[in-house]
Order: C-alpha cells, then structure tokens, then sequence
C-alpha cells in the first residue's frame, strides 16, 4: 500500500470512531492521553507485581522461621547468614573482575 492509502485509511477509521462517539453521546477520549500513559501503566503494574512477590516470600520466610520449617534444605538461620556473609557476591564480584 502507498502512502496515500494509509492516510485515507485512517481518516475514515478516525471519521468512525468519531461518529461513533457522536451518536451515542459518549466523550470523546484522546488517543494521545491513552498512548502516552500506556507505558506508565505498565511499569505500575509490573511494581506493584514485584511487591506483591516480595511481601509473599517475606511471609513464606516468617512461616518457617516460626514453624522452624527447612526451606529447600536450608533452615531459616542458615539463609539469614548468607545474606549476612555476601560470599556470592564477593565470589561473583572476583569473577567477572578476572574474565
């Protein structure tokens, strides 16, 4: 298709959506509010996802400890220490700083 056809293609879906809202007496939104917010309102929900993961593994975290429950084999008291040792990081840090 040319050019010239995209245009008057979207002219005449535009000369639609207009009429439509028209006759039934609906506002008529701009496309550009919707367009602009639509990745804002993705990153909003991917955050609010991220959150939501977060408070759910904190919760699973404090039912173990309190349960004294192993988590993959590990108890809670162990996990606790390597996040407080950062032996992977460091591990990780030494590697990528050699290659």
């Amino acid at each position: 298709m040319d050019r010239q056809t995209v245009e008057r293609r979207r002219e005449y879906v535009q000369n639609i959506r207009n009429s439509f809202y028209e006759e039934n007496g609906m506002q008529k939104r701009e496309t550009r509010e919707v367009d602009d917010s639509a990745p804002e309102m993705g990153l909003a929900a991917t955050l609010k996802l991220r959150i939501f993961l977060s408070v759910c593994i904190f919760a699973a975290f404090l039912g173990c400890m309190y349960t004294h429950t192993d988590l993959c084999g590990y108890s809670t008291q162990t996990i606790t220490e390597m996040i407080c040792d950062n032996h992977y990081y460091t591990n990780l840090k030494n590697y990528v700083m050699i290659h």
